[in-house]
């Protein structure tokens, strides 16, 4: 399922979750995923708490998550600021997530996410126990 929340100060994000995952990308800055685990438990990914809900900063800012990026990395293309806003479709149950509300630019950097993908590392080993492998 995908739903629209505010996460970390940020006030348009997108839920990304089933039954025991969850998968929070932004759209105030991006393209970013900033949070993926399990639903109430540690994000696998980590947050720069003093940069959560920034956002317009005139250097680069590592904010945390996964930033998506082309590779290899080239820079200066691969540390472009990201710190404005993104463009986002939710579907049916999957979402595309693209920079500067053009997801059909072939330069596009894109990041589409499906609901029912469980974070890699991550197991339930049915003990009511959440662990990273």
């Amino acid at each position: 399922m995908i739903e629209k929340i505010s996460y970390g100060g940020w006030p348009n994000c997108y839920r990304i979750f089933d039954n025991e995952a969850e998968l929070i990308v932004t759209t105030d800055v991006g393209p970013r995923v900033i949070r993926y685990g399990f639903i109430g438990g540690q994000n696998m990914f980590k947050e720069f708490v003093d940069q959560l809900g920034r956002s317009g900063e005139s250097s680069w800012q590592p904010r945390g998550g996964h930033r998506i990026w082309i590779a290899p990395e080239i820079v200066p293309e691969t540390y472009a600021l990201y710190n404005g806003p993104v463009h986002a479709t939710p579907l049916d149950t999957r979402g595309t997530h693209g920079q500067n509300g053009d997801p059909d630019a072939p330069d596009q950097k894109r990041h589409r996410a499906y609901a029912h993908v469980r974070p890699v590392g991550l197991v339930n080993d049915g003990s009511g126990r959440r662990r990273h492998n």
